[in-house]
């Protein structure tokens, strides 16, 4: 059976119930198309990332790989289209480390792009499903896009599927925090067990 890897973020600072870490672990063990999905909890930490995810891709092997994690401002999920060898970060990580102006990795290219079909999930998960989802550039610096350029590296050395997908807040974290941007959390595994199905379906490329 195939295989496809999910990577959530778990919670941090205010952020008590992360949508991410709750995706990941949600469709831990789950079936979509045809592939056999394990979802995995991470530290927000620059440390544990970058020395745990690799092993994990490599461990795995998966068809497909996706990377998920919060962004407390947005409204509504993001599809990321690219990655930059870049760590820069405004607040530190869980274990008070505090990137400026580094890479990821000093031998990585300085940009790599998500390998899934982007404009056929634009497409069937938003258009045909009704599903809130855009695309974008616009990762930033902080742990998500080292998280993206992880797996999107690994995606393009190994001919295989991956990306990155940020989430607004779910409704718990909204009320708790007394935010008016949220999504219920079942529509946001919805839309991730699309991109799932249409990236298995589709072409490794973003303008497929």
């Amino acid at each position: 059976m195939c295989r496809v890897l999910v990577l959530g973020y778990s919670s941090f600072g205010p952020y008590t119930h992360n949508p991410a870490e709750e995706i990941a672990l949600g469709l831990n063990g789950s079936t979509i198309g045809g592939c056999r999905v394990t979802g995995v909890s991470l530290r927000v930490s620059a440390s544990e990332v970058r020395e745990r995810v690799p092993r994990l891709l490599e461990e795995a092997d998966p068809e497909l790989a996706l990377g998920v994690g919060l962004n407390p401002a947005a409204s509504r999920p993001v599809l990321e289209a690219a990655a930059a060898n870049l760590m820069h970060f405004e607040a530190p990580d869980v274990d008070g480390f505090k990137a400026s102006v580094e890479p990821i990795d000093p031998s990585g290219p300085p940009v790599v792009h998500a390998r899934l079909p982007l404009r056929r999930i634009h497409r069937e998960c938003t258009g045909h499903r009704g599903l809130p989802l855009r695309v974008s550039v616009g990762i930033g610096s902080y742990l998500c896009n080292t998280l993206g350029y992880l797996v999107m590296r690994w995606a393009s050395e190994r001919g295989r599927l991956g990306g990155f997908l940020h989430v607004p807040p779910h409704s718990t974290l909204a009320l708790r925090l007394g935010l008016e941007n949220s999504l219920p959390i079942n529509l946001m595994v919805e839309l991730v067990e699309c991109i799932i199905e249409e990236s298995l379906g589709g072409q490794p490329s973003w303008y497929a």
